[in-house]
């Protein structure tokens, strides 16, 4: 597939203005992985419909050129990531062989590092993207027919920048994609369960940033991103081989500073029992600001009743002694 935000110019001229590449890089070398970039990221990020009218370039206003800007950067940062081991290579009817030589190599780390930066600048700036997007929608209205706009107008978890709030992740848009199905299932399952499907259809259309919906919806996104770490964190720095699953991680006392070591199930037990406990916190919350507010929100009370539980949850370590709870009026 032949690349369609970048033209065959002959020379690096465009390139250079979202990456220091090399003088010689020429669009011939790196068109196979720009059209990779768009197939794989862009095109099903944009939408078929907006894609095409990006690509035609036939609106030339500011935030048109502005959204070309953002996608052009991230498409040569991915091209570099998904064809970084090919471009190293030098391919020949002899054979393969490094194009640099042997005192001149990178040495694994900073392969990794390179190919990290790559990764993390392409992935992070689609996020800027959709940011973007959203923020424009009228002014660019064919991206309600994507599917990641779809699909944002379905959750109460929608961006990265959201989930980072609550949870950080480094603004990782990958980590954020990994979370995205155990955020799916927390919402399909626990939240229709204990709010109900009437009171969730209302609180995905309604405007979460005013005063009636502000507390609970920030106390109902805690509650999702938290129980959705807890589900899924097992996923988080793991790597599916043929030989199970890997941790990876950096060490200055191996070869490179690179090293490669088996997960240990004690190392997340931890923080998965922090964030079961801490969900269910918030989870009590919520419910208790619905329920003061009960004339406010008919379509929870409905589904729960005046007098449902608030999940609460009491934690304690008092090596087996007797505890002693008073009522609290409030």
């Amino acid at each position: 597939m032949q690349p369609r935000l970048f033209k065959d110019e002959g020379n690096s001229d465009d390139f250079k203005k979202y990456l220091p590449v090399n003088v010689n890089t020429s669009f011939r070398t790196l068109a196979t992985f720009l059209g990779l970039a768009e197939l794989k990221y862009i095109r099903p990020l944009l939408g078929n419909l907006l894609y095409e009218e990006i690509t035609a370039f036939a609106k030339t206003d500011e935030k048109t050129l502005q959204l070309i800007d953002y996608l052009k950067y991230a498409e040569i940062n991915l091209a570099f990531y998904c064809g970084w081991s090919v471009l190293s290579t030098s391919i020949s009817d002899s054979g393969a062989s490094s194009k640099a030589d042997g005192d001149k190599r990178l040495y694994r780390y900073q392969e990794v590092e390179i190919l990290e930066t790559f990764k993390n600048n392409g992935f992070n700036i689609l996020d800027t993207v959709l940011d973007f997007l959203h923020d424009n929608i009228a002014d660019f209205e064919l991206f309600k027919n994507a599917d990641f706009y779809k699909k944002s107008q379905k959750t109460l978890i929608p961006t990265t920048a959201i989930f980072n709030a609550i949870y950080p992740i480094n603004n990782s848009r990958l980590v954020f994609l990994k979370m995205t199905q155990y955020i799916k299932l927390v919402e399909d399952i626990e939240l229709h369960h204990y709010f109900g499907s009437q009171f969730v259809s209302e609180l995905m259309t309604a405007d979460l940033e005013t005063d009636k919906y502000r507390e609970i919806a920030e106390n109902i996104r805690n509650f999702i991103v938290y129980l959705s770490v807890s589900k899924g964190i097992g996923e988080l720095k793991k790597l599916p081989t043929e030989k199970g699953l890997i941790f990876e991680s950096t060490s200055d006392f191996v070869r490179d500073g690179y090293m490669q070591s088996q997960v240990e199930g004690k190392e997340l037990e931890t923080t998965l029992i922090f964030c079961e406990k801490t969900a269910k916190s918030y989870l009590a919350t919520a419910i208790n600001c619905l329920k003061k507010q009960s004339q406010d929100f008919p379509k929870f009370i409905a589904h729960a009743g005046e007098n449902s539980n608030e999940t609460s949850s009491v934690f304690r370590n008092n090596k087996h002694k007797r505890t002693f709870f008073m009522p609290i009026n409030t």
